[in-house]
């Protein structure tokens, strides 16, 4: 955690955005407050690879975070559509057997 933090003349602890990384699980702070693209740099994170959230709302780059706030940091994970027709297709394809492809 970051050390204490003196700001008018109050002390003020933890000045910090909490960063929750997934994959693998793990939680950090950068200190706040930041943009997004700056808590990512700060990581040395891709921002085209992961999605940041806030409070269930996915966040762009040029939001600024306070230092109280917590965010999600997941990676994006692609994939092709479901098709339902090509897998109703594939089951219907007749495996030919092993002793049959010569």
């Amino acid at each position: 955690m970051p050390a204490a933090v003196a700001i008018c003349g109050h002390v003020v602890e933890n000045c910090a955005v909490i960063v929750r990384l997934r994959n693998p699980n793990r939680e950090v702070t950068v200190p706040g407050p930041a943009l997004v693209s700056v808590v990512l740099e700060r990581l040395d994170i891709n921002r085209e690879s992961v999605l940041v959230i806030r409070n269930g709302t996915i966040v762009p780059n040029d939001t600024r975070l306070s230092d109280d706030d917590v965010i999600e940091v997941r990676p994006v994970i692609s994939g092709g559509a479901f098709d339902r027709d090509a897998d109703t297709n594939m089951r219907s394809v007749k495996s030919i057997p092993r002793n049959e492809h010569r």
